[in-house]
């Protein structure tokens, strides 16, 4: 649900984890253009904010940032490629919506003038059973212009236990939506 009544950047109602990105089209993102995650705190569901406006990942006398809104295609080996969303907040956090409509969050870091990190820990499943983790490590680097990004890393699958299941490279392809 949308904040309603609620003085700028303090939302009066808050969605778990964050205004649902499964009811978030593109035209409704593009609306909203500036929706990022805030920082929320250890085990609660993250606020949501509006970026402040002197914040803009494309504006060329700036250094270039990952925030914003993205269309990633993720490739690893044993699957066919996956259609991801990403909101990289200017808090350093994120939120990605997986194809299957989960939401996990994580963090990034800018690691040089157009390189960051990213990483997230979503659900392993099996049919409707969660029966690990998954924690997704990117290195990325900003195209020209900041409208795209590259990353290479791992996926790293452990069972409820905490074992060691599987490690995979991971490869994604990004474009900017807003």
């Amino acid at each position: 649900m949308v904040p309603t009544g609620a003085p700028p950047g303090r939302p009066k109602n808050r969605e778990s984890p964050m205004i649902s990105l499964r009811r978030l089209s593109l035209a409704a993102a593009a609306a909203v253009a500036a929706v990022l995650v805030g920082s929320g705190t250890a085990g609660a569901a993250p606020a949501v904010t509006a970026a402040p406006a002197a914040v803009s990942a494309v504006d060329a006398s700036r250094p270039a940032s990952p925030v914003g809104v993205w269309k990633d295609v993720v490739s690893r080996p044993d699957s066919p490629p996956e259609n991801v969303d990403i909101v990289f907040g200017p808090n350093l956090r994120l939120v990605v919506r997986t194809s299957d409509g989960e939401t996990p969050t994580g963090s990034w870091a800018p690691t040089g003038p157009t390189t960051f990190t990213f990483t997230f820990t979503r659900d392993l499943k099996s049919g409707d059973t969660t029966i690990g983790k998954i924690t997704i490590t990117h290195s990325a680097t900003l195209g020209t212009g900041g409208r795209t990004f590259t990353s290479t890393g791992t996926a790293t699958a452990r069972d409820l236990q905490g074992n060691l299941l599987v490690t995979l490279p991971i490869t994604s392809t990004a474009t900017r939506v807003v």
